[in-house]
């Protein structure tokens, strides 16, 4: 969990594995406003820095799909800030046609049906 207070009213939940830190922005309810200021700048360049710290080598963001506001100003300024969007997955295909791990089965879990995910190098 990673708490950054000036920028958002919940915990950031996150995982991180061998090469990858994931990171899952707060839900966006109606009535709160979770991200207490709009500058997405600073709070990446924090969460990146920790990535980099723990010598990881990307970061995966995962924007709720329903947050149009954080999904959208992203999007904008994609390669201004250096990221990527990840494409959807074919989990079906891919559960059939290798011979998936555990911690690979982990990663799926994570998939996009709910989220639009965003991965920038350390």
């Amino acid at each position: 969990m990673v708490y950054l207070p000036l920028h958002f009213s919940d915990v950031i939940w996150c995982k991180s594995g061998t090469t990858y830190f994931h990171v899952i922005l707060p839900e966006n309810h109606p009535d709160c406003n979770e991200r207490k200021q709009s500058n997405e700048k600073e709070w990446l360049l924090a969460l990146l820095e920790l990535a980099s710290s723990f010598d990881l080598d990307f970061m995966r963001l995962y924007i709720r799909r329903d947050d149009l506001n954080g999904v959208s100003t992203f999007l904008r300024n994609l390669n201004w800030i250096g990221g990527k969007l990840v494409p959807n997955e074919d989990r079906d295909q891919y559960i059939i046609n290798s011979a998936c791990s555990h911690s690979d089965f982990e990663e799926m879990l994570l998939g996009d049906e709910s989220f639009v995910i965003l991965e920038f190098e350390c």
